[in-house]
């Protein structure tokens, strides 16, 4: 019993020597301290920037890694296993050529803040398994909570996580043995870093989804069917804890080769978080297996997924949290989050299939179609029916912007041709993957109908092609327009009787208004009435009544039927037609008076091509009724059908060539179809349409760039970015924006929440968010390259910022005042002529002040503490060497009046240069231009000779001195690679009052 007793004490003198050590330790700020990482994450820290890199290792990011894996490492089990899976997985995805940018020159501007974010990952694996476990649990919250919620959550569980130790310290035998987790919960954890921390993990899981697409989307389809519950713990910090734990330990044995069966949604959750991809068996109504071959994850290691709960009404995985750290005041929050396509990322491309969803609810609640795969049907038709139209226009098929005229309405960035191409590849693809991410997309779409517009401003299904009106007009001829009146006329059981067709027809170059009958009726025998009868003809038959001007008049002045057109034939119905002749001397002259006359009423169709008309009696009509015809009878409400074609209808019309290829491509791409539906009251439709084609014209030249599919919770239509007013209709096929209106559409589709007013973000040149930096046009090019002022260019990467950061300049850049100690480096050479860069040692780099503006939208809540978009005061500054010269506005000088291009005569004519003289043949040796060779000369302002900047080829130094030049308020010259010297020298003549800068 001593011996046991003496076993005991001395186990607890050493647990308390363990414990002063630790303490000790915690004393020299133990949140420096750095661990080798693992090797297996060696290829992450290989390709970071030295910035990222050093403070993953010794920075901010460090310590919080450090602190916070020291505050939960006592909770946590062992992940060794996991740990390496995970360090290889993400060296994989950091190296992937997706994040090496093509704008080679953004790497100069953006040199630190370039790339994939792995900032929290490497801070993780130098800090220990703790923290890495930590950066996996910002992972889960990342994917399934925006970041101002997330945030809330890590300083809920951060406090919970301290209650916990100190409870356990005062409840426990030995409280010495606390003494190091009582050390760690004494650390402070403020909320920005905890913000930090976040973002860095939200970038990292953007990373990995755009590395490995297929297993991305297989997941985001596998999340859409479970439809299961994270748990169902009321309380926040036992909630997150239970679903870390349980994710921590069933991926373990998962990646150990040990099977697991899904018992929450957690280990879900934790799969598509981390990028791992054990194989799956999903038990339900139907038992699949999805094989995903995962070399990281053991082949045993097998996980079972029912889909038992389908019936259950939310869609995909959902986490429910009540948040008492959210806002300032009140009672806890609570804040469902879904781990699904409603919350995911898609391209450009796939959005256009949750655009197609929108459009087909609005077709179901009109009865058009009933089932999803029939408006795919409908519309791969239209597809196929007009690109075969334009094909045989000798038009070669593309879904350019720059294709032909008539071409571009079939583009992926008109309004129109969005769906369309999108149509296509959901009806062409054999992937299935790819096929069913498309049919959830399509599903999203169809559950926000008011996603366009409200449905009051929807159009008639199929672009309003259905409607009675457009679709007659838009047909080959009068022949196919009564063939088709005639079976709407059965379908909708008119009585004969009572109703006719009235159809425009060309005679003789003259266009005529013709009737004819809805059914065949009964003949009586001839009527002596001015009619002429033919012989031979059945009983019952169709009947034609053709105008005067079918007919030829002989000189006699009596009137003789002109067989060419009077006999016609309708080989749609296989009936011959009888064609009857009321002569206009016996309507004219009254000489005999007709039995019965009518009044027609419109009824269905189009007037202006062909229209079904209801017979009265109280007016003179242009033809007589057939003798023997049942007088009609006279009705005070006539019926009114004027409506629309159902599928069925549609389908048939272009299956049998009823449409006219020509007529229908125009009306699509003439804008006749664009007024047509803005005189219908569907304004809203159409310029929601051209907003979505905008947005997929900027997205264009965005490669990498991916939308929130939370931007369906806004109707379009309400996008303050979207042009109003006289500039709406044009151009044509989508909305031309500004570059204010560029950065709030990036800025609303990136995110899925932000609906800002362009007036306020005409300063803004550059948006950060998530792993995506967003950059005006002009920062990356040569100031002379013209271009598109609007134009935005995407990298990957981010500044380091939580949320959406609106990049703006201060709004007075300082210069380099000139320092008399430089005066030895003023020489002025005279100007050679010779193209020459002389500042190689420039460059440009991008710093952030203190001065952060917290921006306030309708969608957010104006009580919560972490405010989700702000603007970050940004100084783009050039350096000489390692000297500071300037901060620089640029896009603000670029717009500036002191810019000017030089361009030789002969060019901007557009005929080749005949002129080759040199510099020295035009101005001679004896000239008053000096050579600028460095940045002291150039800040020295002197008046006393003309100045050329020699930057040749320096796209860089070029921009820089552009930009200064202007914020001195001096006029300059941008010149050419090939400078015609002959038209300078008239030009210098020109502005010689000037005394411009010349930048070479």
């Amino acid at each position: 019993m001593a011996g046991a007793i003496g076993r005991i004490t001395a186990a607890a003198a050493a647990a308390y020597n363990e414990n002063q050590v630790s303490l000790i330790n915690l004393n020299f700020d133990f949140t420096l301290m750095k661990l080798e990482a693992p090797k297996e994450f060696g290829g992450l820290g290989s390709i970071m920037s030295l910035k990222r890199k050093t403070n993953a290792e010794s920075g901010a990011f460090h310590r919080t890694a450090r602190k916070l894996g020291a505050l939960f490492e006592g909770t946590l089990p062992e992940i060794q296993e996991l740990t390496k899976a995970y360090g290889i997985r993400a060296s994989e995805i950091a190296q992937s050529d997706k994040f090496k940018t093509k704008h080679a020159r953004a790497t100069e501007l953006f040199q630190n803040q370039i790339g994939a974010d792995s900032t929290s990952i490497w801070a993780a694996a130098t800090s220990g398994d703790a923290a890495v476990s930590v950066h996996l649990l910002a992972c889960m919250l990342a994917r399934v909570f925006p970041g101002t919620v997330a945030t809330s959550i890590w300083v809920e569980i951060v406090a919970g996580q301290k209650s916990h130790i100190d409870e356990k310290q005062k409840t426990a035998n030995f409280a010495s043995a606390y003494d190091a987790a009582s050390m760690a919960a004494r650390q402070e954890f403020s909320r920005d870093e905890l913000a930090e921390w976040d973002n860095s993990a939200r970038s990292w899981i953007q990373c990995g989804d755009q590395v490995m697409p297929k297993q991305h989307l297989a997941m985001m389809n596998m999340l859409d069917a479970a439809k299961i519950t994270v748990n169902s713990e009321p309380e926040t910090y036992r909630s997150v804890i239970t679903a870390w734990i349980d994710a921590l330990r069933a991926m373990s044995c998962l990646v150990s080769g040990t099977p697991q069966r899904v018992q929450n949604g957690a280990i879900l959750l934790a799969l598509s978080a981390w990028h791992l991809y054990p194989d799956l068996d999903l038990v339900g109504p139907a038992n699949l297996q999805m094989r995903q071959h995962d070399p990281l994850v053991n082949s045993l290691g097998v996980l079972t997924v029912g889909l038992e709960n389908s019936a259950l009404p939310h869609e995909s995985v959902t986490w429910s949290l009540p948040l008492a750290y959210m806002r300032y005041y009140g009672e806890p929050k609570l804040i469902t989050g879904f781990a699904g396509y409603s919350n995911s990322r898609v391209s450009i491309d796939q959005f256009a299939y949750v655009i197609m969803g929108s459009i087909f609810s609005a077709w179901e609640s009109a009865g058009f179609v009933k089932e999803k795969r029939s408006a795919v049907e409908i519309l791969y038709r239209l597809s196929s029916f007009l690109k075969a139209a334009w094909t045989q226009r000798g038009h070669v098929e593309s879904h350019d912007s720059q294709s032909p005229q008539g071409y571009r309405h079939l583009a992926s960035t008109s309004w129109l041709g969005q769906v369309l191409v999108a149509t296509d590849r959901y009806a062409e693809s054999d992937d299935y993957i790819e096929r069913s991410t498309a049919e959830k997309l399509v599903s999203l779409g169809r559950r926000y109908p008011n996603f366009l517009c409200p449905q009051s401003f929807h159009p008639a299904p199929l672009f309003g092609l259905s409607t009675y009106k457009h679709a007659l007009g838009l047909m080959i001829d009068s022949e196919r327009r009564v063939s088709f009146l005639r079976q709407l006329a059965v379908d909708i059981g008119l009585d004969p009787s009572r109703y006719v067709i009235r159809y425009k027809n060309v005679v003789q170059r003259h266009t005529i208004d013709e009737y004819a009958t809805i059914q065949p009726i009964t003949q009586a025998p001839c009527h002596p009435e001015g009619f002429i009868k033919r012989k031979g003809i059945p009983p019952t038959k169709n009947i034609r009544w053709l105008s005067i001007s079918g007919v030829n008049r002989d000189p006699c002045g009596r009137w003789a039927l002109n067989t060419t057109t009077a006999t016609q034939s309708d080989p749609l119905l296989g009936l011959t037609v009888q064609v009857f002749l009321l002569t206009a001397r016996l309507l004219a002259n009254k000489q005999r008076k007709p039995s019965t006359f009518v009044e027609l009423m419109f009824c269905a169709g189009d007037p202006k091509s062909a229209c079904i008309m209801t017979v009265g009696t109280n007016a003179i009509a242009e033809f007589h009724l057939l003798a023997g015809t049942p007088k009609p009878k006279v009705k005070e409400q006539h019926e009114h059908f004027d409506g629309c074609m159902g599928y069925k209808t549609t389908e048939m019309l272009m299956d049998q060539d009823y449409f006219s290829p020509t007529k229908l491509a125009d009306w699509f791409s003439n804008l006749t179809s664009i007024f047509s539906l803005v005189r219908s009251g569907c304004a809203k439709y159409v310029s929601s349409l051209m907003a979505c084609a905008s947005a997929a014209e900027v997205y264009k030249l965005l490669p990498g760039a991916t939308i929130s599919t939370n931007v369906v919770l806004q109707p379009i239509d309400e996008a303050l970015w979207v042009p109003t007013g006289a500039e709406e209709m044009m151009p044509p096929y989508r909305h031309q924006l500004s570059k204010a209106q560029t950065f709030a559409c990036i800025a609303m589709l990136d995110t899925g929440t932000f609906n800002f007013d362009p007036k306020g973000l005409n300063n803004v040149f550059a948006i950060s968010s998530g792993n995506s930096i967003y950059i005006a046009g002009p920062l990356l090019c040569d100031p002379y390259e013209i271009g598109d002022r609007f134009e935005v260019r995407h990298i990957a990467g981010n500044i380091g910022r939580p949320g959406l950061c609106l990049l703006v300049p201060p709004p007075n850049p300082k210069i380099r005042k000139l320092s008399p100690g430089t005066w030895n480096q003023l020489n002025y050479a005279p100007f050679d002529g010779k193209q020459e860069n002389s500042f190689s040692q420039t460059s440009i780099h991008l710093s952030f002040t203190a001065y952060e503006l917290p921006l306030q939208t309708e969608t957010t809540d104006q009580h919560i503490i972490d405010r989700p978009a702000r603007f970050i005061e940004t100084l783009v500054s050039v350096y000489e060497g390692g000297d500071w010269v300037a901060d620089l506005d640029i896009m603000s000088a670029l717009q500036s009046n002191l810019v000017s291009r030089f361009v030789c005569k002969e060019v901007m004519m557009g005929r080749p240069r005949d002129c080759h003289q040199s510099f020295i043949e035009v101005f001679g040796v004896a000239h008053a231009m000096v050579s600028i060779d460095n940045w002291e000369e150039f800040l020295e302002q002197s008046e006393s000779s003309d100045k050329v900047v020699r930057a040749h080829g320096n796209w860089l130094a070029r921009l820089a001195f552009t930009v200064t030049t202007v914020q001195q308020g001096r006029p300059l010259i941008l010149l050419p690679d090939d400078v015609c010297w002959a038209c300078l020298s008239r030009k210098m003549e020109a502005v010689a009052h000037m005394s411009p800068v010349m930048i070479l």
